[in-house]
């Protein structure tokens, strides 16, 4: 910072440098003249030029329990934070949240279709954005439960949802079957039992499984007669 240059001679009161690199530091002073007769220099001071991070790298998950969509991506040099946007049609996007850390979990996630995007900060500086993903997380089904009325076992029925390539049905909180379809009869269920039935839809990606919401639990009580203990039906 000893060795100083003229770099502009102007009558106004600012100057834009335009000749900076990235993460150099420069010195400046300022003296006012008048005609041949030159001022006094003001206080030496220095600026860093700021560093522009890239673009992270994205990746979206979501969370098995809850079904909130989990955007995760790579540190970026010289970042200090990053911005998570969210848009439900990949066009208007909204900021959503601001962190040093490398993971968000969306608390509002719908099912559907949602779109997100990351950029990376140093201090006010903005960096690039990464290239938007989608998320397309499956519905919640319709379970109907009912008995057949033949076998007099307990069938758990349900609708079938936008972006499912799978449901998943689970008794007494136990995963019991992976199925394409829309039917599960359970022939593990004995009579004078109640059953507590939930069902959810899940899609696999080649970033590993994306989970739909339960639906609400429902109960049944088995009427099918045990063989073994000679119970009668009801």
């Amino acid at each position: 910072g000893s060795s100083f240059s003229i770099v502009r001679r102007t009558i106004n009161l600012t100057w834009t440098d335009p000749n900076t690199e990235a993460g150099v530091t420069y010195y400046y002073k300022v003296r006012s003249i008048n005609g041949s007769v030159k001022g006094t220099f003001c206080e030496t001071q220095s600026l860093q030029c700021a560093v522009i991070p890239g673009a992270p790298a994205l990746t979206l998950t979501n969370d098995s329990d809850t079904g909130s969509a989990i955007i995760s991506w790579n540190s970026v040099d010289h970042a200090t934070e990053y911005e998570v946007y969210r848009s439900a049609d990949g066009e208007s996007y909204q900021l959503l949240h601001t962190t040093s850390d490398l993971t968000y979990t969306d608390p509002d996630t719908e099912s559907g279709i949602t779109y997100y995007k990351v950029r990376s900060k140093n201090g006010s500086v903005n960096g690039t954005f990464c290239a938007p993903q989608s998320i397309a997380i499956p519905g919640v089904p319709v379970m109907t439960l009912s008995i057949n009325s033949s076998t007099r076992r307990n069938v758990v029925s349900w609708s079938r949802v936008d972006y499912a390539t799978e449901y998943e049905v689970f008794r007494n909180d136990q995963l019991v079957l992976h199925t394409t379809g829309l039917t599960y009869t359970d022939l593990n269920a004995y009579y004078g039992s109640t059953y507590f039935y939930k069902v959810r839809a899940i899609r696999e990606t080649e970033n590993g499984t994306i989970y739909g919401q339960f639906c609400a639990h429902d109960s049944l009580w088995c009427r099918y007669l045990d063989p073994v203990t000679g119970l009668t039906l009801s």
